[in-house]
Formats: C-alpha cells, sequence, structure tokens
C-alpha cells in the first residue's frame, strides 16, 4: 500500500511531492523534445559522455592493473 503525500499544514507542499511533480515534467521534456535538431543535440550528448565515460573506466583500469603488477 502507498503512502499518499498530501501538503502540510499551512500551505507548503511535501518535499516528496514537489520532487516527483518536477521529475515527471522534466521527464515529459526530455521524452519528446520540441525540434529534431533539439534531439539531436541531446543524442550526441549523451554518445560524448557515454564516450567519456568509457574512456574514464580504460584509464582507471589500466591504472588499477599497473597497481598490481608493481
Amino acid at each position: 500500500m502507498r503512502r499518499r503525500l498530501r501538503p502540510r499544514e499551512g500551505g507548503g507542499m511535501v518535499p516528496e511531492q514537489t520532487f516527483l511533480q518536477m521529475h515527471a515534467r522534466l521527464s515529459g521534456m526530455l521524452s519528446d523534445p520540441p525540434t529534431p535538431r533539439t534531439r539531436l543535440a541531446h543524442e550526441y550528448l549523451y554518445l560524448a559522455s557515454a564516450v567519456a565515460l568509457f574512456c574514464l573506466l580504460v584509464v582507471m583500469h589500466t591504472n588499477f592493473v599497473q597497481q598490481e603488477a608493481g
């Protein structure tokens, strides 16, 4: 059973509810970009970050293996 989130007494919003609403809005914007150019920019950004993380992984692995041998 899930706990229902309610506004706090005094009119403030529950932080979890605010986070979930912002997350839903951002996910909707990213999953349906306004133009094909925006979508292409996001794909290249994801590709660049994936390549950078892979290079970081290779460098860290190489340093780890050299440490073990030394």
